[in-house]
């Protein structure tokens, strides 16, 4: 008879004594197979450059912001896009700002995004004493470049 005690792998014989029990063959190891690794090498990365904002002036100029960039900006990106409104007003349910040159006028309308909750820019009027076929074009460039000339 045997009688097993509280610690593995040792066991009590009839006559008392503690005798070490074989240890438990280790468990089977199964062939594993590392999967192939692949033989093409990764593209080596370019030198990737730092991204500097355009100024939103030479972006007019150069024709790529239109003065229908500002249809959907909030209040903030207007600010940000403009400057401050020479003037603002409220004409129910918009908010009105006026932004002024020498010789034009933009006129930006901000309604309430019901999903937003904010005011966004739905909709502008310009007008110019130019009699020039850019004149909007033109207006819009100069409004930009008293607004970015301000803030240099």
């Amino acid at each position: 008879m045997l009688l097993l005690t509280g610690c593995p792998g040792t066991v009590t014989g009839p006559d008392g004594r503690t005798l070490q029990a074989a240890s438990p063959p280790p468990p089977a190891r199964t062939a594993t197979r590392e999967a192939p690794k692949p033989s093409v090498k990764p593209a080596a990365k370019a030198a990737e450059a730092p991204v500097r904002p355009v100024p939103a002036v030479a972006m007019a100029a150069a024709g790529a912001v239109a003065p229908d960039a500002i249809v959907g900006l909030d209040q903030g990106q207007t600010r940000r896009l403009l400057g401050a409104p020479s003037s603002t007003e409220e004409e129910t349910p918009a908010r009105v700002w006026r932004y002024a040159d020498a010789s034009c006028t933009l006129r930006v309308f901000f309604y309430m995004d019901v999903n937003s909750q904010d005011f966004r820019a739905l909709s502008y009027d310009m007008k110019s004493s130019d009699n020039v076929r850019d004149a909007d074009d033109r207006c819009f460039a100069r409004i930009l470049a008293q607004a970015w000339g301000d803030s240099r």
